[in-house]
């Protein structure tokens, strides 16, 4: 068996790293931002075509989103008096 020993270096590493976005949390951020209450921004979000599906999906429910350059997204979320008026008129019998 070898051993190896690891030593200090005089001069840590420094900069910055910029991770692209995670297709999974990207999906779940989105649609948690689709329900909330007022506007909420959302960084790094992934470009995935997959994940752009998801928000054109959310667009045909009514979802006001936003996109720019950088794929930050804006979503204005459900207020409660909206969600209630949309769950009264699936629920409504003379529909």
């Amino acid at each position: 068996m070898t051993t190896e020993t690891i030593h200090p270096t005089r001069n840590p590493l420094q900069g910055n790293v910029r991770l692209p976005g995670d297709k999974s949390i990207s999906h779940r951020y989105g649609m948690l931002a689709s329900i909330a209450e007022g506007a909420s921004v959302i960084h790094n979000y992934s470009s995935g075509a997959d994940c752009h599906s998801t928000l054109n999906c959310m667009r045909s429910l009514g979802i006001d989103i936003g996109e720019n350059e950088r794929v930050r997204l804006t979503h204005a979320g459900i207020s409660r008096e909206r969600h209630r008026g949309r769950c009264q008129r699936a629920n409504d019998p003379h529909r």
